[in-house]
């Protein structure tokens, strides 16, 4: 009974942690680095706690780097 009840809080947790959408800061944002990092999207991640696995989904920017004449694609989880 005690599993069920810490499962339950931890997919309403994840729930909660997923709607909030504060993570994301427009669709183009200037990278550390100076190059424009475009919105790639929700990406997903499973973390193991004491609640159980929780899912959480967070914003990526996509930055594409030039180095020597050829694209590099890197993905960077923020930038300022």
């Amino acid at each position: 009974m005690r599993n069920k009840a810490l499962e339950f809080v931890g997919r309403m947790l994840a729930e909660r942690l997923n709607r909030d959408g504060s993570d994301w800061q427009g669709a183009c944002q200037p990278c550390s680095c100076g190059a424009p990092a475009r919105y790639a999207g929700r990406f997903a991640k499973t973390f193991t706690t004491l609640l159980g696995p929780l899912l959480l989904r967070r914003a990526y920017y996509h930055v594409v780097f030039q180095t020597n004449s050829i694209n590099r694609r890197g993905f960077v989880s923020h930038c300022r």
